[in-house]
């Protein structure tokens, strides 16, 4: 199980019952990583928070960048380089940038099953697998298909369908941003603020100001 977490958001967990765990954590700086792979990293990537995901690929580089580190005798720097190099870029989906508009997007119909779908189990976990199903696609092929058709990855699109709930919420003056983070599926107010300015370009308090004027 994996996770990848912004800089900045705040994580707690506990475990129970196990007698022994590994467990990789890998920092690293954002300026750095697009100095290195330009144009071509998805900054909004950098920002969404993804919990207990599963990738066969990157588990294996994670496996062999962990078993570098305990190497008695290391292998190049170049060695580990390129083992971050290609985490990173399974990670964060980073394409060639010729690649990328080379890709050809989902049709209308998978489209909207897959869109349909989303929106209606936006507070759910949704896995890359369900959607893949939907399309009869590999996962990665349908991950580039969707971005292709919308702009944005299938997790942003979850993003801005629990958004939507959330100003929905607000616009009612139901509860309280805590409490409406939490029913749209949200780890905290913070999460949910986050989030909010990233897709809506104004905080949740903000927002409600002026839609109250209007």
């Amino acid at each position: 199980s994996m996770a990848y977490i912004p800089a900045g958001v705040p994580i707690r967990g506990r475990v129970e019952g196990l007698r022994r765990i590994r467990h990789l954590d890998l920092h690293f700086d954002a300026p750095a990583l697009t100095r290195r792979f330009g144009r071509s990293l998805d900054h909004e990537a950098l920002r969404m928070s993804r919990f207990q995901f599963r990738d066969d690929r990157i588990a294996m580089l994670a496996g062999m960048i962990a078993a570098e580190c305990g190497n008695d005798r290391p292998l190049h720097d170049l060695y580990g380089e390129g083992l971050l190099n290609a985490l990173f870029a399974s990670l964060f989906q980073i394409d060639q940038p010729d690649t990328a508009r080379r890709r050809s997007p989902l049709s209308r119909r998978k489209l909207r099953l897959v869109t349909d779908y989303i929106d209606a189990h936006c507070l759910d976990r949704i896995r890359l697998a369900d959607l893949a199903a939907l399309t009869g696609l590999s996962e990665t092929a349908m991950s580039h298909a969707f971005k292709a058709a919308t702009g944005v990855p299938p997790h942003r699109w979850q993003m801005q369908a629990r958004v939507d709930r959330a100003k929905a919420m607000m616009a009612r003056d139901v509860a309280s941003l805590g409490d409406i983070a939490e029913a749209t599926g949200f780890f905290d107010q913070a999460h949910l603020t986050r989030v909010f300015k990233s897709i809506v370009g104004v905080t949740p308090g903000a927002w409600m100001r002026s839609t109250s004027r209007q």
